[in-house]
């Protein structure tokens, strides 16, 4: 079950993404002739509402599908950002249609602030490769604020969005009740920093991607010029270890091997983990 939901959930981003918009078309770069810019004069505007439709559809569809299989067979629904684990009973339909939006949003969460990340590490002029202008052009405002402040924002925008979900979540009961008007700043701050932990999965394709692509030539697809570019930014801070042996460069594993042990030390949906501790300490205090 966990699998069919990870590719609903996939199949819902690709839907929001479509209805946002996203061309699938390999994308190119800038035009460089005065023609190349000139568009037909009767350029009709795609209709994308049908893929906001479909979307709709798929989230109540799988909440039906949810509740009617995983009553039959027992299954209980689980979703973690990191420093918990809440888990949905399937006998109840709103609980399964709660969980499939939940999926849904954490799912969108996840790729924006993989958007966010690339945005604050790609730093450069306007006529970036195809991918980040791509990135930028979806981020909106997001993608011009400073650096600095793209890397603390999905940190800053689930710790704040946690507080008042947690005090509906308690009134549903997949919560503890806590005394007093809210959530303490310690289970909020706790919640907050699993934000950071999708980027593990966008930062070990672009690192392993971008070895591979160091000795392999697959190619002059923008997705590869793209990985590239993003591989040697990242790899900035640690260039100074004296680890290139020839044509071997083993900075890029030990930037790898760091990220996973930091992840394990966090262990994100743990009850050992050092987000849960942090989340436990606040709801306990």
């Amino acid at each position: 079950m966990a699998f069919i939901d990870l590719l609903l959930n996939v199949t819902a981003v690709l839907l929001w993404l479509s209805w946002r918009g996203v061309p699938a078309e390999p994308m190119t770069r800038g035009a460089l002739t005065l023609a190349s810019n000139l568009r037909p004069a009767q350029h009709a505007r795609p209709q994308r509402w049908h893929h906001a439709v479909w979307l709709v559809g798929l989230l109540v569809f799988r909440a039906l599908f949810y509740w009617h299989i995983g009553r039959q067979i027992g299954w209980a629904a689980r979703w973690s950002p990191g420093a918990l684990t809440l888990a949905f009973r399937s006998d109840y339909f709103f609980r399964m249609f709660l969980f499939s939006l939940l999926g849904f949003c954490w799912s969108i969460f996840c790729l924006y602030g993989s958007m966010l990340l690339v945005a604050a590490v790609n730093r450069g002029p306007a006529q970036a490769e195809p991918f980040t202008r791509l990135i930028r052009n979806q981020l909106g405002v997001l993608g011009r604020l400073p650096a600095w402040f793209q890397i603390i924002l999905p940190v800053l925008a689930l710790g704040l969005l946690w507080w008042p979900i947690s005090l509906w979540f308690a009134r549903l009961g997949l919560l503890p009740r806590q005394p007093g008007q809210g959530m303490p700043l310690h289970a909020c701050l706790a919640v907050g920093l699993g934000g950071w932990l999708p980027w593990r999965w966008t930062l070990s394709v672009v690192l392993v991607v971008g070895v591979l692509l160091q000795h392999v030539y697959l190619g002059c697809h923008p997705f590869f010029e793209f990985i590239q570019t993003t591989h040697q930014r990242l790899m900035r801070p640690v260039c100074w270890l004296p680890l290139r042996f020839g044509s071997v460069d083993l900075r890029s594993l030990v930037l790898l091997i760091g990220l996973w042990a930091l992840v394990y030390w966090l262990r994100p949906g743990m009850p050992d983990g050092v987000l849960a501790l942090l989340y436990q300490h606040g709801i306990s205090r």
